[in-house]
């Protein structure tokens, strides 16, 4: 039986948490991946599988995120080891609290990359926008030969059956089907 327990504000299944540094770093890692996402980690599936799919290749990840709860956590979630930011996600009006909050998470993340650098822990910095600025947060890491990878994901809206010529609206399906 699957229980559930409270990581943040973000409830995570039991069986995939680890509290070990050592079970998320194995011995022969290809390679550091540090990932940097605006994001809540633990509900974001688009970052969490892009980073599971590393650790499971043989990548030693970290994933640098926003804070969720009360106090910055370091957790270890399916072999990523996620460590959130003392910088809180913004969710207000004020375009002025939002770049602030943006430049205060970037500054942070440079910190993060610039520590793991210099212990050796860094070959790669993914950034994954929104915003696409984060990138810079890779900026010392890349002019020492580190790679960094800007992920940009372009939000969109569905298209309306009207409005697409791939599905057909009442009025032309005759015409639609026949080519």
């Amino acid at each position: 039986m699957r229980t559930s327990v409270s990581i943040g504000t973000a409830p995570v299944l039991n069986d995939t948490v680890r509290h070990s540094r050592d079970e998320a770093v194995g011995r022969n890692a290809k390679g550091f991946v540090c990932m940097i996402a605006y994001t809540n980690y633990a509900i974001d599936a688009r970052v969490r599988r892009e980073a599971e799919t590393l650790a499971s290749h043989g990548f030693q990840v970290r994933c640098l995120t926003t804070k969720n709860g009360a106090e910055p956590a370091r957790i270890v979630l399916n072999g990523v080891e996620v460590r959130e930011l003392g910088v809180r996600k913004y969710r207000g009006k004020s375009t002025l609290a939002y770049v602030g909050s943006y430049l205060r998470f970037m500054l942070t993340a440079s910190a993060a990359c610039l520590g793991l650098l210099l212990r050796g822990e860094l070959d790669v910095v993914h950034v994954h926008n929104i915003p696409d600025f984060l990138v810079f947060a890779g900026l010392i890491p890349r002019l020492s030969g580190k790679k960094v990878i800007l992920d940009v994901t372009i939000p969109c809206r569905k298209p309306s059956p009207r409005n697409s010529p791939a599905v057909p609206s009442s009025e032309n399906f005759s015409a639609w089907k026949s080519g």
